[in-house]
C-alpha cells in the first residue's frame, strides 16, 4: 500500500497552520502497519518537485544554505504565469520566494505552507553536485 499527498487531500487541505502532510502520511502509514503488520506500506515523496506542504522539504526550501538545491526564478520570469509571491490568508500578508515554484489547484485555495514561503511545487536543481548520487568507493 502506498500513500501520497493526494490520497487524503481533503483532510490535509483543511489542516491549519504550516502544512505537514508528510508527517500526517507517516502517522497514517503507522496506523495501517499496526492494523495489518504483514502489509508493506510506503510513503511517496516526489523526486523532482519538492512540495512546500511537506515539512522535511519545506525546511530545506526555507533555509538559504540549501538554495542551490532548487531552481531559481529566471530574470525573464513572467510573474503573471509563475508569480514569486502569494497571499497567505492566515498571516494576511504576501509570502515570496526567489526559488522557482508553480501554483497548483491546492495552492490557490488559501492553503497555508507556513510563515516563510508560498505554497507550491518547487523544483530540485539536479545540476547541483551535492544532489548527485556518489557511489561509495569499493573496498580494497
Amino acid at each position: 500500500m502506498a500513500l501520497d499527498f493526494e490520497t487524503e487531500e481533503g483532510i490535509w487541505s483543511h489542516h491549519r497552520g504550516g502544512k505537514d502532510s508528510d508527517l500526517m502520511m507517516v502517522e497514517q502509514a503507522a496506523v495501517i502497519k499496526k492494523m495489518a503488520p504483514d502489509t508493506k506500506v510506503w510513503v511517496y515523496r516526489n523526486l523532482v518537485q519538492p512540495y512546500a506542504n511537506f515539512v522535511q522539504l519545506r525546511e530545506k526550501i526555507e533555509d538559504p544554505q540549501y538554495a542551490g538545491w532548487f531552481v531559481p526564478f529566471a530574470a525573464t520570469n513572467d510573474e503573471s504565469v509563475t508569480p514569486r509571491c502569494e497571499m497567505n490568508p492566515r498571516l494576511k500578508k504576501k509570502l515570496c520566494s526567489d526559488l522557482f515554484h508553480t501554483r497548483l489547484a491546492w495552492t490557490e485555495n488559501g492553503h497555508d505552507c507556513g510563515d516563510k514561503i508560498p505554497c507550491g511545487d518547487y523544483v530540485f536543481d539536479h545540476r547541483n553536485e551535492s544532489l548527485r548520487h556518489k557511489p561509495k568507493p569499493k573496498p580494497k
